[in-house]
């Protein structure tokens, strides 16, 4: 797997805000809430997600099975 640090997701994640011109986060001291923009996105989003991971999943599988699973 992409191993992505902390920073990184938080600048990317003020990124697409700031192009949507949306919140999508409540931030707190100790943690994150969805906001109704961001969990509109997030169940628009997730679906997506999962397909493109099982894709390649089964692309790994299919044309290089002598690979091992991580």
């Amino acid at each position: 797997g992409v191993v992505v640090s902390a920073a990184a997701v938080s600048h990317q994640i003020r990124a697409l805000e700031q192009e949507l011109q949306l919140q999508l986060f409540i931030r707190r001291a100790q943690s994150l809430e969805l906001t109704e923009a961001g969990a509109m996105l997030y169940a628009e989003v997730d679906p997506l997600i999962r397909q493109i991971d099982a894709v390649t999943r089964n692309f790994s599988s299919r044309h290089f099975p002598w690979m091992l699973p991580w």
